[in-house]
Formats: C-alpha cells, structure tokens, sequence
C-alpha cells in the first residue's frame, strides 16, 4: 500500500513538472513567434527604406544632371561664339571667357 502511494505522489509531482515546463515552453514559443513576425516587419520595413533612399538618389543625381545639362549648354555656346566670331571685348567677365581658356 506504501509502495502504491508512493508511486502516485511521485506521478502527481511528476505531472506537476511536467505541466511546470510545458507552461513555460509554451510561453517562450509564443513570444518567440511574436519576436520573429516584429522582425520581419523591422526588415520589410528597413528594405522599404533603402528602396526610398535608392530612389531620393536617383532623382538627386537626374536634378544635378540637368543643372549640369544647361551649364555646359550655355558654356558651349559660349565658347563656340568666341571661336566663330574672334575676340570679345576686354571689358567681357572673366567667368564667360573661361570657356575659351579650357578649351
């Protein structure tokens, strides 16, 4: 009789682990789970970002490109009218005969 009661406290204790650990697996499973969908957000968030900041340099260097555009228009035209038509006058900047000078 001793050994029978003995063998269902010990079955009682061991259910009382048992369920002890399982409370708590479950729990770690559950904000484990909760953790990996936060950083799947984090990196589609992230992989949203450097798209943006592709695109913000992209346009960046299209704006530059056509500012560039107009200056070498007009440094061209510049410097073509000095070769077709001679000298310009003394009195010309020297940022407008620089053209000239470069070419």
């Amino acid at each position: 009789m001793v050994l029978v009661a003995g063998a269902a406290v010990a079955a009682a204790t061991g259910m009382k682990v048992f369920d002890y650990n399982r409370d708590n697996f479950m729990e770690d499973r559950e904000q484990r789970l909760k953790m990996e969908l936060a950083q799947r957000k984090f990196r589609i968030t992230q992989g949203k970002l450097w798209r943006e900041d592709v695109r913000g340099i992209v346009s960046l260097t299209e704006k530059k490109m056509s500012i560039l555009l107009l200056v070498d228009v007009l440094l061209l035209s510049f410097t073509v009218n000095l070769w077709t038509e001679g000298r310009l006058a003394e009195t010309t900047p020297a940022w407008l005969t620089m053209g000239m000078q470069i070419a």
